[in-house]
């Protein structure tokens, strides 16, 4: 099958890179969540193994796929439920990648004190996501804020979320640095380390 006629079959819009397979055909701007907690606390808060293609610019064009952690904030007005955004619902969410995403994991794995992700974006508003360790309260060892604008989600993380958030930034990790030995990498997370199936899946980037 030539590329051309594999594109056409693909999407009747997005074209794709040579070498390129689009993550999700049925919606290819969209990506797939490989594997995601909630936290239910004074706000909803999700962490999910997410990829998705990445896109010249300006263009309908597919020319890699990106591995991240996806951070989904959402503020519940008189409810307890969390489990998705619905309309009225103050929702965030930013993704988290290469520098920041060691970051993340350095905070999560209690080597750091704290870590702010900034993701400045033209013409809309920053947003931001800071990760603290708490080590005075155990039962809740960090404080997740979130912000866009005006808008914000602020919760602490019971220990039992934390240990899930934990597995879901090592499915990541897995991800985004395929050539890390496994055990070096889930040393970080040494209690949950044996609960981690494998993951063979490698990044694809493209220009």
């Amino acid at each position: 099958m030539t590329s051309a006629a594999h594109n056409r079959s693909a999407s009747p819009t997005v074209q794709t890179a040579p070498g390129v397979t689009l993550v999700n055909p049925k919606n290819p701007r969209a990506g797939v969540v490989i594997a995601s907690h909630y936290c239910f606390a004074a706000a909803g808060v999700q962490f999910q193994c997410y990829r998705r293609n990445t896109f010249q610019q300006d263009t309908q064009t597919a020319i890699g796929v990106k591995n991240c952690l996806r951070v989904v904030g959402t503020v519940r007005h008189g409810r307890n439920d969390y489990a998705s955004p619905t309309d009225g619902d103050e929702s965030i969410s930013l993704e988290v990648s290469g520098d920041a995403l060691l970051g993340v994991a350095s905070v999560l794995a209690g080597d750091r004190f704290e870590h702010v992700v900034t993701v400045p974006r033209p013409d809309h508003e920053i947003k931001t996501l800071l990760l603290r360790h708490q080590p005075k309260t155990p039962e809740k060892p960090f404080y997740i804020e979130m912000s866009e604008g005006k808008r914000y989600v602020r919760t602490s993380v019971p220990a039992y979320h934390a240990w899930a958030f934990r597995m879901v930034v090592a499915h990541v990790l897995r991800l985004y640095f395929p050539s890390m030995e496994a055990g070096l990498l889930l040393s970080t997370f040494t209690d949950a380390a044996r609960f981690l199936p494998p993951v063979v899946l490698n990044e694809v980037s493209h220009g």
